[in-house]
């Protein structure tokens, strides 16, 4: 069997809600040389007979399920029964923009000395669809990126952006157990720090599911993982001035992500405090930032969805 350009893998727990229309947003893909790995984790709930049921109806479905292990234990599994050339990433509840592959597929072939690619999240609100010209999004350049700035704000936001060359992922080795809120930062800045080179593209093509109460909105657990990984590798930089960097990065996720406007001031008054040169840094990031929190005190959750856009 000829093996597929892209493999991709997806790690599944009780995600009877989301899954459908995340597998859905990889079979419309236009690139359609790929591999879907989709690797059930003890779900104990509809996820499993969903997935029979939709690997059936396509043969680039592979499904394959486990007892409970844990996020990085599974991607790890995945990872040694890829046979693309290049492995994307894709968590559960996220989507994927019809182009995505397509779109990297492009850049790899363009610059063939990048290892690994990434590009612009929207963030999605539970129970809605991306709206890929004017949601909110994250920012990237079409620039290669240095471990430096994936510690400072790891400007990826999740593994479902991220496709990285097979060979290179399994160099960087398995991702570490027990860092539920920076395993994928942490995986990231040993795939740079083992030599890859790692691009942004300017274009938005993830739907990044969000949720007050989820994961992702957990602030203050994503400040205490990222004080774990400067502890592991940003000893050699200035501390203050690498944590006020994160605190506005907190402070701007928390607008796109549409919480508390108190929450996000409340990171951008830390930053400030810590080094305010730091935060300051960059005026379309650092001013544009304080100025927005600020706004947002002042303007109810309706407008500042749209108005951080």
């Amino acid at each position: 069997m000829t093996a597929p350009y892209f493999s991709i893998i997806m790690p599944v727990y009780n995600a009877q809600d989301s899954l459908p229309a995340t597998i859905a947003s990889v079979l419309a893909q236009s690139e359609s040389d790929f591999e879907l790995i989709v690797l059930d984790d003890g779900s104990t709930d509809n996820s499993l007979h969903q997935l029979l049921e939709l690997s059936a109806q396509d043969e680039r479905v592979r499904l394959v399920s486990q007892n409970n292990k844990g996020v990085s234990a599974t991607r790890n599994f995945a990872m040694g029964l890829a046979r693309g050339e290049f492995i994307a990433f894709l968590d559960s509840d996220d989507h994927w923009h019809p182009e995505k592959l397509a779109m990297h597929r492009r850049v790899h072939a363009a610059q063939p000395f990048a290892d690994a690619s990434f590009a612009k999240v929207v963030f999605v609100e539970n129970g809605t669809s991306p709206d890929w010209r004017y949601g909110r999004q994250s920012s990237v350049q079409n620039m290669t990126y240095s471990a430096s700035e994936f510690l400072a704000e790891n400007p990826s936001c999740t593994m479902s952006n991220v496709v990285v060359r097979r060979e290179a992922a399994l160099a960087a080795g398995p991702f570490m157990h027990g860092m539920s809120f920076a395993e994928d930062q942490e995986w990231l800045l040993r795939l740079i720090g083992n030599g890859s080179n790692l691009v942004g593209i300017d274009a938005a093509l993830v739907g990044y599911m969000v949720s007050e109460t989820g994961l992702s909105a957990n602030f203050d657990a994503m400040l205490s993982g990222w004080r774990e990984l400067f502890d592991r590798y940003g000893p050699a930089q200035d501390r203050s001035a690498a944590e006020a960097l994160y605190f506005r990065y907190l402070a701007r996720r928390a607008l796109r992500m549409g919480s508390s406007a108190r929450i996000a001031m409340h990171y951008a008054r830390q930053g400030l405090a810590i080094n305010a040169r730091s935060f300051l840094a960059d005026g379309k990031r650092g001013w544009a930032t304080l100025c927005c929190c600020c706004a947002a005190l002042f303007m109810p959750r309706s407008i500042r969805t749209h108005f951080f856009a």
